[in-house]
Formats: structure tokens, C-alpha cells, sequence
């Protein structure tokens, strides 16, 4: 008999959401391990518009999914799914008994440990503040919760702040990303594409970047870098309308081009189409929508989807970043507000392409060891049947 998964989503399941991403790979490599897992969250569509873009822009769906309608409200949404799972358990359309429960939703979780008298898997990307960090501190303070963390910095000030003195079921888990099973062909011919579509000529070195365009997420490196490379094509995937037309009216130069969003499952062949990526986090960085910087205790997806893509790529020296990143064996690392370190890391790529191999090679290795959406959940699931 399978055993059954109930993952709780704190926010909309949406196109281009980071979050979302992260859930809905949660899910799939909890079906491809063989559990039974249900996915409660809220969307702006009905239910079987949401399935139908999920599997247009994601491409996979393995697995139920309950859904509440809130296409009225942007905010709000935690509590709107905590109210939507407690009307399906009281109507009895799901039952919580001999599951793992999985909350990244701080309501549901204080409701189903506290009220419910059930154990959780309670994931955390952030330190809460005000009345949120009362919640906070009781779920991950219950000693037979488990607690998830993204990064070794949350997890130290989170057991500083709530004075925990055995943090025996508080753990630091990463992101994670999905293995690329591309053909050198399918490769190349798209790179084929990018050359003859955009009027590349082939003597340049093409230059990725892939994500969202908001604060700190080093815009203004990359416009500075083509003005000091010419010899490279950068290409820029992802942004949202407003702000690809932001940096339209502010670029004066021909070798940046914005891509514009990709479908989920095309980012691993673009990623594998580039010849170097770039990862250029400011010191300060933010979400779509928060005013909460993130780069003290951040987890980028793009760190893993870039190491899953066996492509050299740089990254700012972030310290949070460095849990995972050395510089010269499995990236090379620059300072975030210095353009002359990118601008000479990104000549020793060009021109050493033993390096090149070596680094994208050992990143590769690594990430497919330890860094895939099966291992984390696998690492998940042991955590909490060792915690008392």
C-alpha cells in the first residue's frame, strides 16, 4: 500500500512563480517515488483550467490536486487555503490520519499541529515577523514537528531567535532542480536556432541569464557587462512585460536581447544552449512581492537549474550562496558590485576551457548527487520519521 503525502501550498499556483515551481516539483517527485500525494492550494482559475496550465506550462501532472477559486484576492492567500483545507476535512474530502503532511503554509501548519493534534513538516523560506513569528515559534518550537529550512543561515537565526536549545528537528535542506535528459542534437540545433533567429554571428560567445527582473537581481551588471563585451551576445530569459520595456528605453547597445518567459519545460534546453550563465544577486534582493530583502538566507532555484545544466557559470560572492558554491571547482564566484571581476571571470571562461569543463563538470556531479527534487523529499521523509 502506498503511503500518502499531504502537501499544503501557502500561496496561488501560478505561471513564472518561483514558489510554484518549487511546489509542483515537490509533488511530481513525490508521485515518481510512489507515494500518493495531494496538493491543496488556491489559483485564479476553476480547477480543471488550473490542471490545463499546469501541464501546458509545466508539463507534467502526477498528482491530485484541490484548488479553491480566489482570483479576487492577491493577498490573503494562506489563510484563504487554511479555510479551504478545513472545509475538506470537515466534509470529510480528505482525511489527515497516517500522512505525512507538508505545510509551507504557516496557518495550516499552527492549525493541524495545534488544533488537529498532528504532526507536520513545516518548510520555511523566510523569518517571519510580528504576529506571523508567534506562529512561527510555536510550530517549529513543538518538539514533535520537523522543520525545513532553505539555507544554513535561516536555520542558524531561526534557532537564535527562538532560543532553541535542541534543534534536533530543525534541518537545512536547499532547493533543488530536475535532471536535463537532452540529446547533443535536440542541443544544437536549438543553439542553431538562437544564432540564425536573432542574427547572431557564430563567432560570439552566447551569455544566459534566467529569472525574474526584480531588485537586486543584478539587471544593471548585466546591461554594464555588454557594454564591456562586445565579443558576446547576452541574452536575458524571463521578466515580466513592464519590465523588459523598463530596460528596453535604458539599454544603448545590440548584443543584449530580452527573450521574454519561457514554459518551464523549455528552460533546460535553453539553459543547455548558452555558453555561460550568469548569477548576479546584489546584496540586497527582493520578490515580486515583498520589501523584505532575501539575500542573507536566500536558495535560488537558478543556483540548482544552472548546476543541473553542466554549463560553467558565474555567481556573486554571496555568503549564503557558499553553502554550496566554491569558487574555481564548481562555479566562479565575483563580487556583486564590482564589474571588473565579472568582466575578467568571464575572459578566463572564455579562454580556458579546461576550466570551463572542470567547473561545470563538478557542478553537474554534485547537483545530480544531492540536489535533485527525489533526494530532497527522500531526505525529508527520513528526517521526520527520526524525529521523536
Amino acid at each position: 500500500m502506498k503511503k500518502e503525502i499531504l502537501y499544503i501550498s501557502p500561496n496561488k499556483i501560478k505561471e513564472n512563480s518561483a514558489s510554484s515551481i518549487h511546489i509542483l516539483n515537490m509533488c511530481n517527485a513525490a508521485y515518481d517515488l510512489n507515494y500518493d500525494i495531494t496538493l491543496i492550494s488556491s489559483s485564479d482559475n476553476k480547477l480543471e483550467e488550473v490542471k490545463t496550465e499546469i501541464k501546458k506550462f509545466y508539463g507534467e501532472f502526477k498528482f491530485k490536486l484541490f484548488s479553491i477559486n480566489n482570483f479576487f484576492l492577491n493577498k490573503g492567500n494562506e489563510l484563504i487555503i487554511t479555510f479551504f483545507l478545513i472545509y475538506l476535512y470537515l466534509f470529510k474530502f480528505i482525511n489527515i490520519k497516517n500522512k505525512y503532511i507538508i505545510s509551507r503554509n504557516l496557518y495550516t501548519a499552527f492549525f493541524i499541529s495545534f488544533f488537529l493534534k498532528k504532526r507536520v513538516i513545516y518548510e520555511t523560506h523566510i523569518v517571519e515577523k510580528y504576529f506571523r513569528s508567534y506562529l512561527q515559534s510555536k510550530i517549529i518550537l513543538k518538539n514533535n514537528n520537523t522543520t525545513i529550512c532553505i539555507s544554513d543561515v535561516l536555520k542558524d537565526l531561526l534557532i537564535k531567535r527562538y532560543n532553541i536549545n535542541n534543534n534536533n528537528n530543525i534541518y537545512t535542506l536547499h532547493d533543488s532542480a530536475n535532471i536535463i535528459n537532452l540529446s547533443k542534437d535536440l542541443i544544437n540545433n536549438n543553439k542553431n536556432k538562437i544564432f540564425n533567429n536573432l542574427n547572431i554571428p557564430r563567432k560570439y560567445k552566447l551569455i544566459g541569464y534566467f529569472g525574474g527582473l526584480y531588485k537586486g537581481r543584478g539587471m544593471e551588471l548585466i546591461v554594464n557587462l555588454s557594454y564591456l563585451k562586445k565579443d558576446c551576445f547576452f541574452l536575458v530569459f524571463g521578466g515580466d512585460i513592464a519590465s523588459i520595456n523598463y530596460w528596453k528605453n535604458k539599454i544603448q547597445t545590440n548584443n543584449l536581447i530580452f527573450m521574454g518567459n519561457l514554459k518551464y519545460s523549455d528552460v533546460g534546453l535553453n539553459l543547455k544552449s548558452m555558453d555561460i550563465l550568469l548569477m548576479p544577486y546584489q546584496k540586497k534582493v527582493y520578490l515580486s512581492t515583498t520589501k523584505t530583502s532575501t539575500a542573507e538566507w536566500m536558495s535560488p532555484l537558478k543556483m540548482f537549474e544552472y548546476m543541473s545544466s553542466n554549463v560553467p557559470f558565474i555567481s556573486s560572492k554571496l555568503k549564503v550562496l557558499q553553502e554550496i558554491l566554491v569558487h574555481n571547482h564548481n562555479c566562479l564566484l565575483a563580487e556583486p558590485d564590482k564589474i571588473d571581476d565579472w568582466s575578467k571571470a568571464i575572459d578566463r571562461l572564455k579562454r580556458d576551457s579546461n576550466l570551463a569543463n572542470l567547473i561545470s563538470s563538478n557542478s553537474y556531479h554534485e547537483f545530480k548527487n544531492n540536489h535533485t527534487w527525489q533526494k530532497r523529499l527522500e531526505k525529508i521523509i527520513n528526517f521526520y520519521d527520526n524525529t521523536l
